[in-house]
This record gives structure tokens, sequence and C-alpha cells, in this order.
């Protein structure tokens, strides 16, 4: 009979005949925690950003909770709610939190760098990509391993940017990448920003000059690329209001938001010899391109420069986008979990039968031994009395078997003394006899004299 008091989670369902709500949660959240475990371990091996997944730990435990005063610990049966909750979670948070991990702060996060020394900033590169990103590109001398090399870094108005900004600040655009359109710019707009742009290059050009052999080529090289990005700005592109795309054109390559520095930065900083960190973008031809000084604003592989070790990553972002996906994806392995569940504790309930059938069993027997210990030792007093009894017989017997024999024997001295004394009573007579006659002869004799 089910003992009303007690939650009837799952056990209807699945004919439990022993409720156990809490241990039934339990073991279920022991099997999800085993899976979450696993799967944050492996994630560790993507980026440094997914230990964040386990810095939020507590928010993990702190959802456990909840789940349980939602769903477990009420009385009544919420198995389907449960289960459609679990479902919503699986297929919803499962594609979004892979997508947006992977696809948003993994590539920048992912770049790894070492850490060189001699970095020296010798030219600059401005752009205003589509009105949406003040964007440069930062030419700069470092040494690896002895060799002066030429490699690029950045400078954004967007290098702690939203993620949802319109050229997203976590992406590597390659030219001819599609990116949305800015606000149209009168021709008034258009030939004050080239005029600000040739200022810029013209600024730059004397940092240029301050670098070592083929620096200033490559610093040339970037220059002469720039009219371009503006040709590209006007030439391609559909409207349509927000949905305006058009090509990315300036560069081979815009470095990821993140990675770069401050837009409004001082140059002075960043001229003198000091250490950054270096990524060979893309592989080897990317050493070569460095070793060669190649213009880096036209080269797909390049040594990537950055002041920091570790790309910008928005933190809150991230702890949110792990509270309300990875955890809850995570936890929606109840859903199968549950069952299985129930499955174990059967088995366990029937192992438990099993093994108190065995102690019973044991108790048992050692009772039985005991009784029949205790009574063997109940039983030692008659036996010692019997034994007693029979030993007090055999001496009797002994006794009269001695009486006996001292019987025969006297009897046989009587009959002893009594041949004796028959011989002894006819041997005096016969000395009488003989003795008389004597007498008679000896008086005879004895007269003659």
């Amino acid at each position: 009979m089910e003992n009303n008091s007690d939650p009837i989670f799952f056990y209807n369902q699945n004919k439990d005949p022993d409720p156990d709500q809490r241990t039934h949660f339990f073991v279920t959240q022991a099997q999800t925690l085993l899976v979450a475990i696993l799967v944050t371990g492996l994630m560790q091996l993507s980026n440094y950003l997914a230990i964040y997944l386990i810095i939020c730990c507590p928010i993990y435990f702190l959802l456990v909770v909840i789940q349980y005063y939602v769903f477990w610990k009420p009385k009544t049966d919420l198995t389907n709610a449960f289960n459609c909750y679990n479902c919503f979670m699986f297929f919803i948070c499962c594609p979004i939190f892979f997508t947006v991990f992977f696809l948003v702060f993994h590539p920048a996060a992912s770049i790894e760098f070492q850490k060189v020394d001699n970095c020296q900033m010798v030219g600059q590169l401005k752009n205003w990509i589509e009105r949406n990103e003040k964007y440069s590109i930062l030419y700069i001398n470092f040494e690896y391993q002895g060799q002066q090399y030429l490699g690029q870094a950045c400078a954004s108005d967007q290098f702690q940017g939203h993620t949802f900004k319109p050229i997203y600040p976590y992406r590597f655009y390659g030219k001819y990448d599609s990116i949305r359109c800015g606000e149209d710019i009168k021709d008034n707009d258009t030939r004050l920003l080239l005029q600000d742009e040739s200022n810029n290059i013209s600024i730059n050009q004397t940092h240029r000059f301050l670098a070592v052999g083929g620096g200033g080529g490559g610093g040339g090289g970037g220059g002469g690329g720039g009219g371009g990005g503006h040709g590209g700005r006007f030439g391609g592109g559909s409207s349509g209001g927000n949905n305006c795309r058009t090509d990315y054109l300036w560069s081979q390559v815009k470095i990821a938001s993140w990675l770069c520095l401050p837009n409004k930065f001082d140059i002075s900083d960043y001229t003198e010899p000091q250490s950054c960190y270096v990524n060979f973008f893309r592989g080897e031809k990317a050493i070569e391109n460095g070793i060669g000084r190649a213009p880096m604003k036209d080269q797909k592989n390049f040594p990537l420069i950055s002041y920091k070790e570790h790309a910008y990553y928005p933190t809150t972002d991230i702890i949110c986008f792990i509270i309300f996906t990875y955890y809850n994806w995570i936890l929606s392995f109840n859903l199968i979990f549950q069952y299985t569940s129930n499955a174990i504790l059967k088995k366990f309930r029937i192992f438990k039968v099993k093994i108190n059938n065995n102690l019973q069993n044991s108790i048992s027997k050692v009772e039985s031994n005991n009784q029949d210990q205790i009574d063997q030792l109940n039983n030692l007093p008659n036996k010692f009395d019997n034994n007693q009894n029979q030993n007090k017989i055999a001496q009797q017997n002994k006794r009269q078997v001695k009486m006996m024999e001292l019987i025969k024997e006297t009897q046989e001295l009587q009959t002893k003394i009594i041949d004796i004394q028959l011989k002894y009573f006819n041997n005096q007579d016969d000395i009488q006899m003989s003795g008389g006659i004597d007498f008679v002869q000896n008086k005879k004799t004895k007269t003659p004299a």
C-alpha cells in the first residue's frame, strides 16, 4: 500500500513498489554529474574560455536544487512536465551552446601566441569600415629566434565590442567576405574621410622610415592599397535598409577586433622596443612572409601580433551564455537518467534482498550452531554423571571379582590347611604306635644288664 505522505514522482508510471523520492533524485543527479564532468573535461581541450564551465559550476548545483523543489518535491506526479522541459532544453540549448561557443568565442580564443621581444611599431593604415568600425592595420617589427620579422597587428574602436555588432568583433574576415552595409555617406563626408585617411598615411609614413631594412617597403605596399579599400566600399553591395550587404575589400584579412589595441592609443608607447605575442597565422607561409617583409595588408598568411596573451572576451556574455545554455543542456540528460535510476534502484533492492536473505541464513546457521553448542554444554553434566556411574559399577565389579578371587584363595588355603592337619594327625598316630613298641623293646634289653 502506497504511503500518501511520500511523493509519487515517477513511481506510478514505472510501477515502483518502493517509492524513495530522495534516493531516486540523488541517483539521477549522480549520473548527470558524471556526464557534466566528462563533457566539461573534453571542452577544456578546445580553448582557455572553457575554464568558465568549471568556474560557474556553483550555478549548476543551484539549478539542480531549483529543479528538485519545482519538479521532484511536490506530491503530485510531474513526470510529463519534467519530460517536456528537458526535451525543450536538450533540443534548444545544445545547438545554441555549441554553435555560439565554437563560432563566436572559439576563433579568437583558440589562437595560441608565443612571447617575442623587440616589438616596435613602424607603420599604421586606417580605415572606417562601412562607418561601422574604425580599424587600423599596424606594421610591427619583432625579433624571433634571433631573426627580424615584420608582422601585422590591429587597432579598433570595437576592441571590446559587443557580440552582435554589425561587423562581428570575434570573426576574421577575408577579402570578399560579406559584411553589413553602413550608413549612407554624403559626398562631403566621403571627401573628408579620404582627406583624413591620406593625412593618417602621411603621418605614419614618418614612422615607416624608422623600420630597418625592408620595413619601409612593407609600409609603402600597405599604403598603396589604402585607396582600393574605399573603391570597394562604393563599388559592390546591395541596398535594402538593414539587410544591405557588401563585400569586404580593404585587406586580404581583417583581424578579429577582440585581438586589437584600442583605436585611440599613444603611438609613442609602441614605437619603443617591448615584448609582444606572435602567432604565425595560417602556417609556414606566414613565417616566409614575415622574414621576407611582404606587405601585410595584401597577405593571407602573416605573423599576427598581439600585445596581450589572450583575446578579449565579454565576461558577462560568457557567464550568462553558460548558465542559460550549457548547464540546462547538461541537466536535460535527466530525461534519460530518471528511468535508468529506476532500473538501478530495482537492481539494488533485489541485491539488498539477496544480501538480507544471506545474512538471515547465516544468522540462522550461527544461532543453530550456538544452540547445538549450548545443548552440548547442558548435556555435559549428565554425561559426566553417567561416566561416574559407569566408573563406580566398573569399580564394584572389580571389587567383586577381587572378593571372589580372595574367597577362592581362602577356600584353597583352608583346603590345604585341612589336608596338612589330616596328614599331621595321621603322622601322630603312627608315632605313638611306634613309640610304644620301642619302649617295650628297650625295657627288655635293659634287664639283662
